[in-house]
């Protein structure tokens, strides 16, 4: 167990700490962005991203979970280079369909824009996304084995070239809508070149494996609707507002979900860290215990730092953007509390994981994904972008509820719902509150939020606090073996 927990807490604050670098140099660049484009420019891009995401997430499809599912059925290379392969070579085929779309790029423009005039840049887009495919095999393989220094290497490369990238177009070309999407092709090229050159592995045609294909669609194939789901939470919802508002207005609500990316850099870490952990623990007589414990830490930290940026929110949109894009602060307690909710569905969604009946998590998404859209049509006409926040919230809270309802009945887990319930209320009222209320009473409910968090969740802020100074406490010489003895029983413990 306690191996366990020191591999996730590695793999995440690696990844962590590369994704907060890179992502603060992004976010501290956003005011060259806002500056460049207008929120028009930003919004045709944002819709175009989304569109080209809509895509990627059907080609991948569910092979991304199917692979950490069948990864561990064997322990033989042999299995593994089967699973690599095969689900490489399916991809690629997804990617060599999204190249032929590229003949219908006026005709999906015309279906997300209105317009058929950007064909062109949706066409670069197409050509992401089979980058984007091509590379997923490989990350997904340093992942399940946590190479996480490996990866975070490679994330860090190619997100400091995006940046460089995003400089180059928006700031100096100032190629207007044309500039992210055109970074985000050329950031997937790198990965795969990055990829293949440092794993020294690649796709092989006699691991090609066909008798494994009907088996991975049997368990991807349902995730697929989970996944659209998804994007539908996420992407359908700017698509909306350019079609029922403006790229504008779409534009401004994107500042929103950038400013989420500071919550994200934290959730993806342990995502990411959490599947190699999760799978390789869940036999284990202690797991259950360990998984409660993880996650009442997680909930602590992804609440918490949720709110503080909420809290802050106004000021820093203020300070970084210009005065036409100030109104998104007003997105923020919907888009950041629903990331926190995703994440959250996430982590219960494992018990379905472990049974590998993914139908359930479909069941929930699909949920969720009606919610918000049925919500987004009643509340985008009126509200706009505060409209589409709530119902983005809104239907990440009925997938995190229904996931640790089907979880609980497939893999029970005693979480701790009741005070993640409560606190999770308490803190969205008070986030919502603060929105038009003078500077020092959003302080003050900052401070409220704050201690009620750490109050109730006080055993969770001792155990990360163990955890963390358990290695310096191991590190330490001792005078006798017995000494050693015991402060190695105590980090164990830990």
């Amino acid at each position: 167990m306690n191996d366990g927990v020191k591999a996730l807490l590695k793999g995440s604050v690696v990844l962590a700490v590369s994704n907060i670098t890179l992502r603060a140099m992004n976010f501290f660049l956003l005011p060259l962005y806002t500056k460049h484009l207008t929120t028009a420019q930003l919004g045709v891009s944002d819709a175009v991203t989304n569109a080209g995401s809509l895509l990627y997430t059907v080609l991948v499809l569910g092979l991304d979970a199917a692979y950490a599912a069948f990864y561990y059925d064997e322990k033989s290379q042999r299995h593994r280079d089967r699973i690599f392969s095969t689900i490489w070579f399916i991809l690629a085929t997804g990617g060599v369909l999204s190249l032929v779309l590229i003949i219908a790029s006026p005709v999906i423009s015309h279906l997300i824009l209105g317009r058929g005039d950007y064909a062109p840049v949706i066409a670069i887009a197409l050509v992401g996304v089979t980058l984007q495919l091509c590379a997923l095999p490989f990350a997904l393989d340093l992942r399940i084995r946590n190479q996480m220094m490996l990866f975070a290497s490679v994330t860090v490369m190619a997100a400091a070239l995006a940046i460089g990238f995003n400089v180059l177009f928006v700031v100096v070309l100032q190629w207007g809508y044309y500039s992210l999407v055109i970074s985000s092709a050329l950031t997937a090229l790198t990965q795969v070149v990055a990829y293949r050159g440092l794993m020294h592995k690649g796709p092989r045609w006699r691991d090609l494996d066909f008798h494994l294909i009907p088996r991975l669609f049997r368990f991807s194939l349902p995730l697929v609707p989970l996944t659209v789901s998804t994007w539908v939470m996420q992407g359908l919802t700017l698509l909306m507002l350019v079609r029922i508002h403006s790229a504008s207005v779409a534009g401004t609500y994107g500042i929103a979900t950038r400013f989420s990316s500071i919550l994200t850099t934290i959730t993806s870490a342990v995502q990411v860290s959490y599947t190699a952990f999760a799978f390789q623990l869940v036999g284990k007589p202690e797991a259950q215990k360990t998984f409660v414990r993880v996650v009442g830490a997680y909930f602590l930290v992804l609440l918490g730092l949720c709110f503080i940026v909420i809290m802050v929110g106004p000021e820093a949109i203020h300070a970084m953007t210009t005065s036409s894009y100030w109104v998104a602060y007003q997105f923020l307690p919907g888009v950041l509390l629903g990331q926190a909710a995703a994440s959250l569905a996430a982590l219960f969604g494992y018990g379905i994981n472990f049974v590998k009946k993914s139908y359930f998590s479909t069941i929930s998404t699909v949920l969720g994904a009606a919610c918000c859209v049925g919500l987004n049509v009643v509340l985008i006409g009126p509200f706009g972008g505060f409209g589409a926040s709530v119902a983005f919230l809104s239907g990440y809270v009925v997938i995190a509820v229904l996931q640790a309802f089907f979880s609980h009945r497939l893999y029970p887990v005693s979480y701790p719902y009741t005070r993640m319930i409560v606190v999770f209320v308490i803190l969205a009222a008070l986030s919502f509150g603060s929105l038009h209320v003078p500077t020092g009473w959003r302080i003050l409910m900052g401070v409220v939020g704050m201690a009620l968090l750490l109050g109730v969740f006080h055993s969770s802020t001792s155990e990360m606090t163990r955890l963390v100074l358990s290695p310096l406490r191991s590190s330490r010489p001792s005078s006798s073996d017995g000494q050693s003895d015991t402060g190695e029983e105590e980090t164990n413990q830990a």
